[in-house]
C-alpha cells in the first residue's frame, strides 16, 4: 500500500483474521498495488470511519496492477 507515492506497508496478508488498521493523511492518495495473487484473484475492503455510515467498499485488483484512492477533507 502507498500514500502518496511512499509505501507505508507491504506484504499484507489478506487472509489474516484479523484486519489490518494503517491510518494514512487526509487529504492524500491512498493506492493498493496487487502483488501476488493466491489463485482466486486479489479482494479487498477498505473501511473510512466518518464516511457515510463508516461504508466498507469492497473491491478488487489484479498482480500488477493498483486501484488508488483519493481521500479529502470534510
Amino acid at each position: 500500500m502507498k500514500v502518496n507515492g511512499q509505501a507505508i506497508a507491504e506484504n499484507l496478508n489478506l487472509f489474516a483474521t484479523k484486519p489490518k488498521v494503517l491510518e494514512v493523511p487526509v487529504p492524500g492518495v491512498v493506492e493498493v498495488v496487487g502483488v501476488k495473487d493466491g489463485g482466486r484473484g486479489i479482494t479487498y475492503a477498505v473501511k473510512l470511519p466518518g464516511a457515510a455510515e463508516d461504508n466498507v467498499y469492497f473491491n478488487t485488483t489484479s498482480e500488477g496492477s493498483s486501484n488508488s484512492y483519493t481521500l479529502i477533507a470534510p
